[in-house]
């Protein structure tokens, strides 16, 4: 991205982590409804620090939500595991 460091102020980047925070502010702007969301927070360790409690435009509780660390990975299919006998389940599963 050759022109971020040359032009106006708003194109300028102080280092990796605003650079990082650029990006993800963008994915969560361009790809708002289209369910790439939970992947993102989960490849970016961001995931149980992004799980808030729902509440309506009043900021009443709508529902909780909670985080259990087993919702960074699936479990592996029964059948797999079968085939695969050296295969250990996923922690939480």
């Amino acid at each position: 991205m050759p022109c971020l460091q040359s032009g106006p102020e708003w194109l300028a980047v102080s280092g990796y982590d605003d650079m990082a925070a650029r990006i993800r502010r963008e994915r969560a702007f361009e790809l708002a409804g289209e369910g790439q969301r939970y992947w993102d927070l989960r490849r970016w360790n961001l995931l149980e620090a992004s799980v808030k409690d729902a509440t309506d435009i009043f900021g009443d509780l709508m529902y909780t939500r909670s985080y259990q660390s087993r919702h960074e990975l699936w479990p592996i299919p029964l059948v797999e595991m079968e085939r695969n006998l050296n295969l250990e389940q996923n922690p939480g599963w």
